[in-house]
């Protein structure tokens, strides 16, 4: 067991109550785990490692944005080495060899989505109320998106351009 945090008799899921869930290709399990710490769990040697997000979101986000409530509800992978977290805080960059978290930009939001663009070095995301949001790495810019409505139900997948981004969303786009 490795823990980058505290607590260091733990070997178990921290929650039940799992926002999201992802297999990478070295057979590591990337659970969020509600207001807990974010944790892989390697499936060959049953051990979890466990990344203190808890900490950083009570020292850290206190005065960032108010309110009690620090849940990781979403997450993608950045490489080898980093994930991107949509959070109830805002937006949370996680370098897993460090266990470093870093506020990225955001305020109190429920996530639906996260997607990041590689190519773009855009990380989008779509929150409960129905706004997206993109975070742009190169000149560090949190901003508001508007995209364009599309017709509900949706009848057919069209692909228009190789540089379209789909996400899950409350609203008609």
């Amino acid at each position: 067991m490795h823990y980058c945090g505290s607590q260091e008799n733990k070997n178990d899921i921290p929650n039940l109550l799992v926002w999201d869930i992802w297999f990478d290709k070295k057979g590591l399990l990337w659970i969020a785990s509600d207001v807990f710490e974010f944790v892989s769990y390697d499936t060959k040697n049953k051990k979890f490692t466990y990344y203190d997000w808890p900490g950083f979101a009570r020292e850290k986000l206190q005065f960032a944005n108010a309110g009690n409530y620090n849940s990781i509800q979403k997450f993608v992978a950045k490489g080898d080495q980093e994930f991107l977290l949509g959070t109830s805080k805002g937006l949370v960059s996680l370098q897993t060899e460090t266990g470093e978290f870093t506020f990225l930009g955001g305020s109190i939001m429920q996530m639906n989505d996260i997607k990041y663009d590689p190519g773009s070095q855009r990380v989008f995301l779509s929150v409960q109320n129905g706004q997206v949001f993109s975070y742009d790495e190169e000149t560090k810019e949190y901003v508001e998106l508007k995209p364009d409505a599309e017709a509900y139900p949706s009848i057919e997948y069209k692909m228009l351009s190789p540089t379209e981004i789909w996400m899950a969303s409350e609203k008609d786009y």
